[in-house]
């Protein structure tokens, strides 16, 4: 399935959110917005962003979307007050309460991605990591902890690990045997 198919699989579960694609935002250097206005929350996408980049940009958001819908932390709420390009010099607690929420955000959206059919992986997880990169130069938090945050992206992308069917019957030998035993 292709990024433009998967992206209107999105768009129709989404409902009732309301997201439209524009030609500009009201935020200064941003790809995407999210409002959580009454009575519909509005999601905004840049048009200047295609294929994977438009497709995990939209996936992020929602992401951010369902973590609002799940409660956020005071230290994210109080720093989300100041601009981004003001957190440098904010409270640690609200530097690593952003960090986290983004982290959060980008794991909802892989999921969410995932979920309506996503294949190229690699290419969201490209955006991803250039999205938090980002963070560096708006946080004071050191690089360790943005790379752990790339880390927490990178490590939920992976499908769970489960034993070859092979394993399982083996198991399945070895119990039978000690049963037999009892």
């Amino acid at each position: 399935m292709d990024n433009d198919s998967i992206i209107e699989r999105i768009v129709a579960d989404a409902a009732p959110l309301q997201v439209r694609f524009v030609s500009r935002l009201s935020l200064k250097g941003r790809n995407a917005t999210f409002t959580p206005a009454d009575p519909v929350v509005q999601i905004r996408v840049s048009i200047r962003l295609t294929g994977v980049d438009r497709l995990a940009t939209l996936a992020h958001i929602l992401g951010h979307a369902e973590a609002q819908g799940a409660g956020r932390p005071e230290a994210y709420a109080r720093a989300v007050t100041a601009s981004a390009e003001k957190w440098r010099g904010r409270p640690a607690d609200e530097q690593r309460a952003v960090l986290a929420e983004e982290v959060t955000a980008w794991q909802r959206g892989l999921t969410i991605a995932l979920r309506h059919g996503l294949t190229d992986t690699e290419g969201f997880l490209r955006v991803a990591r250039e999205r938090l990169a980002t963070m560096r130069g708006k946080l004071d938090v050191n690089i360790v902890a943005v790379d752990a945050a790339l880390e927490q992206i990178t490590a939920s992308a992976r499908p769970p690990r489960t034993p070859p069917a092979s394993a399982d019957r083996a198991v399945d030998v070895l119990a039978d045997r000690v049963e037999e035993s009892l």
